[in-house]
């Protein structure tokens, strides 16, 4: 009786067929509203420049000014402050 050439790079289908299928990878693909939807949410976390300012005159302190934030517009009481307490903005001073 002569021997047959095994490939061993050839399935075996006895084997396949007891082990679980994998599920098949899908190609998705972003769409538009996706796309804006997530660069508005990394937007915050770039730090943007403050450009505007609030100057408040009081008779007793005289003059503070104050920076206002760039997304909300809302004043930023301190300087040393990384993100808008309001919106949660990045800031660079």
């Amino acid at each position: 009786m002569a021997k047959k050439d095994v490939d061993s790079t050839a399935p075996n289908k006895s084997r396949n067929s007891k082990q679980p299928k994998q599920p098949e990878q899908s190609k998705e693909t972003i769409t538009k509203r996706e796309m804006k939807i997530f660069k508005e949410a990394l937007s915050y976390r770039t730090a943007k420049p403050i450009t505007e300012y609030w100057t408040y005159i009081d008779s007793l302190y005289g003059e503070s000014t104050y920076g206002k934030c760039p997304t909300c517009n809302c004043v930023i009481d301190r300087y040393y402050q990384r993100h808008c307490a309001e919106c949660g903005q990045r800031l660079k001073w």
